[in-house]
């Protein structure tokens, strides 16, 4: 089960980096979130997010390393804590669009967070 949750983020981190890197400003107008008409900051999220894919892909491709692993997953992902906060007493993104994808991938890295916390040994 642990591999299948690793692999599951590693294609889930490397395909958001990837629409982010190569459409950063289109994105995010379909998801309706702000952009002004400058794609640096989602291509620089979408640079991160593919770094963090191919850390996790080296560290699960490896048997029995256990380096980056659950712990430092658990820490990344519960940055969607932070990105609730900002949600939630902010109210920046004004589309319905915007704060529903926003809430799902606040939630989806919790849920994460969950699975690997039952993980970690």
């Amino acid at each position: 089960m642990a591999h299948q949750i690793l692999w599951f983020e590693t294609i889930l981190k490397f395909s958001a980096g990837i629409a982010l890197l190569g459409f950063p400003v289109s994105l995010a107008r379909l998801l309706g979130l702000p952009h002004g008409n400058v794609g640096f900051w989602a291509r620089l999220l979408g640079g991160i997010l593919i770094g963090l894919a191919g850390a996790i892909y080296v560290e699960a491709s490896q048997p029995g390393v256990r380096g980056l692993g659950f712990s430092g997953l658990v820490i990344i992902n519960t940055t969607a804590v932070l990105l609730m906060m900002s949600l939630i007493m902010t109210k920046q993104i004004e589309s319905w669009r915007g704060n529903a994808m926003l809430w799902v991938v606040c939630g989806a890295l919790l849920l994460l967070t969950m699975f690997e916390i039952a993980q970690i040994q």
